[in-house]
């Protein structure tokens, strides 16, 4: 058989088929999207794959690394945490190397185990220089949409002489 990548439900969802073509199950499903296959274990009948949007509460564009079984059981985040993932699976799919980046806070790397608890911190950016010069991070947060139904993740820079006295002209950049 084979893995599918398709939106026939209007979300980017993984199904796999037999070798004849004909569909035999939804391997993800939901009001979420399935991003990229990274690797399938079919001696385990896994499948690693990338997805946005999955965890109600976070910035929906921030990918993580999940796996589940291929039809469609036991799902699992193994890069948790409301921050970006640029997830390097081992080659024995024990470990995660997990470089988590978000705009309001310095890029991290952890060394997590297969089923996504952190096993080792491995590197941390130091922005201490930068925030003794005056550099502050971005405001990230989210406001409703126009019509009050959608959340609309904003990133705020503000001036590194900030004056909440002064007027500033907003650039919004879509």
């Amino acid at each position: 058989g084979f893995l599918w990548w398709s939106e026939r439900t209007g979300w980017g969802h993984i199904y796999q088929y037999n070798a004849d073509g004909t569909l035999k199950n939804a391997v993800t499903s939901g009001a979420w999207r399935a991003e990229n296959i990274l690797q399938v274990d079919a001696e385990k009948g896994l499948v690693y794959f990338t997805a946005v949007g999955k965890t109600d509460g976070e910035n929906p564009y921030y990918e993580h690394l999940y796996k589940c079984k291929l039809d469609g059981s036991e799902l699992l985040d193994l890069t948790p945490g409301n921050v970006n993932h640029n997830p390097e699976l081992s080659p024995t799919k024990k470990f995660v190397v997990d470089n988590m980046s978000r705009v309001d806070m310095p890029p991290k790397i952890v060394l997590r185990n297969w089923t996504g608890d952190t096993v080792l911190p491995l590197e941390e950016t130091d922005v201490s220089r930068l925030s003794e010069i005056g550099w502050r991070a971005p405001e990230a947060f989210n406001v409703k949409s126009a019509d009050g139904v959608y959340d609309v993740f904003v990133n705020m820079w503000k001036p590194f002489d900030f004056d909440a006295n002064k007027k500033y002209p907003i650039i919004l950049n879509i």
